[in-house]
């Protein structure tokens, strides 16, 4: 992510994230309530110090649920202190005694009857609470910057933990059918990583043409929070509810299918594929289908707290679902991350 351009230039400030687990905090916010009875027993869990397959993993071994009957919403981060929701295939009479479950990092807050299994993007988005320190540099800077992103919002970048070690080449190997067998679950990684690729390199393109929040013609736009999409029948009126961040401009998650871009949107975006054909054509290969993502995303609820004598920042803000915490860092501070 570093070397794709800034919004608001480069940054001037510095700083150290994840110092330590509790500096990185992540709540899951589901967006509805449990049912109540059902056949899944939803798991609110707080963890540290494991990743959401690990926690999997560990559920299943304790409880017998096959790990394919364990739902989630999204991945957590390792290093930090999470809370996320799981959902267990499980009948109410084979229920354990959850909170007598030992399973190290991880304490079960609440337990709820589901009717159905959580899929992946099934919540509205998560809670931080992030803690910055060892902070430097331009401070100034750093808080004319946290007030411009207030009405602006930032790029919103796929986050380096997409990406992995070697995930995007691995991509490439596998395209190139240089890699033998793959796994499903590295499969899937591996894809992923092609497509935030290819997404991040188009948002780069937007940013560098100052265009990433705005109009641009031929665009389709996508409604807040929404994964849908729609061609704008009226650009003028629509440049209005982007100025009030209702609705945001969109880039390519590549796959098959044409693309509904036109005009300039079509030609910029088109000019970026173009230069990462092997990715185009394995996803094409692999039966992806071309969904669209927001080119920009808005820290809600932002609000923060400058301590200058102990050299910290601490922010808090609620992100959409699949935005990361990283894309809203990256345009306030050069960070350091202690993972």
């Amino acid at each position: 992510m570093r070397y794709f351009p800034y919004a608001y230039g480069e940054p001037q400030a510095r700083g150290v994230i994840r110092q330590n687990p509790e500096d990185f905090q992540v709540r899951e916010r589901l967006g509805f309530a449990a049912d109540g009875s059902g056949e899944h027993v939803l798991l609110h869990v707080r963890k540290k110090g494991l990743t959401t397959f690990q926690l999997i993993r560990a559920l299943s071994q304790r409880t017998g649920v096959k790990e394919r009957d364990i739902g989630f919403c999204g991945m957590k981060d390792r290093h930090a202190v999470t809370e996320q929701v799981l959902s267990l295939l499980l009948r109410e009479e084979n229920e354990p005694p959850w909170q007598a479950l030992d399973i190290p990092g991880a304490t079960i807050l609440d337990v709820r009857r589901h009717g159905r299994k959580l899929r992946r993007g099934a919540h509205r988005g998560n809670h931080f609470r992030l803690v910055i320190r060892q902070l430097g540099g331009d401070l100034q800077d750093l808080t004319a910057r946290l007030e411009f992103m207030k009405q602006r919002g930032a790029p919103n970048y796929f986050g380096e933990q997409r990406f992995g070690w070697d995930n995007l080449e691995k991509a490439r190997q596998m395209f190139a059918g240089n890699n033998g067998p793959v796994k499903r679950r590295q499969r899937g990684l591996y894809l992923s990583a092609a497509r935030s690729w290819l997404f991040n390199r188009i948002v780069a393109q937007r940013v560098a043409q100052s265009c990433w929040d705005q109009y641009m013609d031929g665009d389709v736009l996508q409604h807040d929070g929404k994964g849908s999409f729609f061609v704008p029948q009226s650009p003028q009126q629509e440049k209005q509810r982007l100025l009030a961040a209702e609705v945001h401009p969109t880039g390519a998650l590549y796959g098959k299918g044409e693309s509904p871009l036109g005009g300039e949107a079509a030609a910029l975006e088109q000019s970026v594929l173009e230069q990462e054909q092997d990715l185009c054509d394995g996803l094409i290969a692999a039966g992806l289908k071309h969904e669209r993502r927001a080119l920009r995303l808005f820290p809600r609820q932002l609000q923060w707290k400058l301590d200058q004598s102990a050299a910290t920042l601490e922010l808090s803000f609620n992100l959409n679902r699949g935005e990361f915490a990283t894309a809203v860092l990256r345009e306030l501070l050069v960070f350091a991350d202690r993972s």
